[in-house]
């Protein structure tokens, strides 16, 4: 995948909504704050990408330079806006257990 490639599958979602759709209907979820695992990155990998970081105001492609950065689509910088401050928990991977385990055992 090319960032053009990247650009024009980025683009097709005209509202928020319909992102959170896709991202839904396809069971995708992420991590807050975590460039290369929110949940557009892991939509874009899951379609091809085999690298992919992305925040509010570039992202990243595969194995380019860092300073070979790529505008975002305004729908997508609010999805991750809103996403990293706390929006659509639905979308938000589960910790693993382990790490559950660890932050119960803190409080016994």
């Amino acid at each position: 995948m090319n960032p053009t490639e990247a650009l024009k599958i980025l683009n097709r979602f005209g509202t928020e909504e319909e992102l959170v759709e896709e991202l839904t209907l396809l069971k995708i979820q992420g991590k807050r704050m975590i460039a290369h695992c929110c949940p557009v990155s892991n939509y874009m990998q899951r379609l091809g990408a085999s690298r992919f970081a992305i925040c509010q105001d570039y992202f990243i492609l595969n194995d380019e330079e860092l300073c070979d950065r790529h505008d975002v689509p305004a729908t997508v910088a609010k999805f991750i806006s809103h996403f990293d401050q706390g929006h659509y928990t639905e979308l938000v991977e589960p910790l693993p257990k382990v790490y559950l385990d660890l932050q119960l055992s803190a409080y016994i």
